[in-house]
C-alpha cells in the first residue's frame, strides 16, 4: 500500500463502486497506527467525522468492529473524532 500511495498519491481521494473510501475500506480490513503508523495522517479533517455509507459506522466504530482491533487505534480515532 505505501508503494502504490508514492506512485498514485491521487487515488487516495477516489471512491470505491459502494462510495467507500480507502479509509474505510482500511480500518474495515485492520489497519492499525501500530502496523502503519502514517495512517491517520493521510486522513483528512472531515473523514475522522465520516460515516461509512455501507456500514454507516464512524471510522473509530469501524476499528473496533475489525477481527483484530487495537485499542490505540480506535482511541486515538475516537478522541479526533470527537475533539
Amino acid at each position: 500500500m505505501k508503494d502504490f500511495a508514492l506512485w498514485y498519491p491521487l487515488a487516495l481521494f477516489l471512491r470505491d463502486e459502494q462510495q467507500r473510501s480507502l479509509h474505510h475500506v482500511d480500518l474495515s480490513s485492520g489497519v492499525t497506527i501500530r502496523n502503519d503508523p502514517f495512517f491517520i495522517l493521510r486522513m483528512r479533517d472531515e473523514e475522522f467525522e465520516e460515516r461509512d455509507p455501507v456500514t454507516g459506522l464512524y471510522p473509530f466504530m469501524i476499528a473496533a468492529s475489525a477481527d483484530e482491533c487495537d485499542l490505540y487505534t480506535i482511541h486515538s480515532l475516537f478522541r479526533i473524532n470527537i475533539g
